[in-house]
């Protein structure tokens, strides 16, 4: 996502509520390192992971297949939050 619109984002991921606080990280991805990526990671965590929505999980495996991860980890990343969402209370 463009750095312009980082705003948009973080009023998004609930940054000045103090739902998420934003990170710079590096990413090695297919040889290449990224400096400076955005992310956000969630402020008070539960201890136990929260099944994503059906909305979200499309959002994540779109963004993965998109961003080029590999076919493995796509299919990774769909199974952990399947099993998620099955294990729902």
């Amino acid at each position: 996502m463009p750095w312009r619109l980082s705003d948009r984002l973080d009023e998004r991921e609930e940054v000045h509520t103090g739902g998420y606080r934003r990170q710079e990280i590096a990413v090695v991805c297919q040889g290449h390192r990224y400096e400076s990526v955005r992310t956000y990671v969630v402020v008070n965590k539960l201890k136990q992971e929260i099944a994503p929505n059906d909305w979200y999980s499309s959002v994540v495996l779109r963004g993965a297949l998109t961003c080029g991860l590999s076919e493995q980890y796509c299919w990774k990343l769909f199974h952990h939050m399947s099993q998620l969402q099955c294990n729902r209370p």
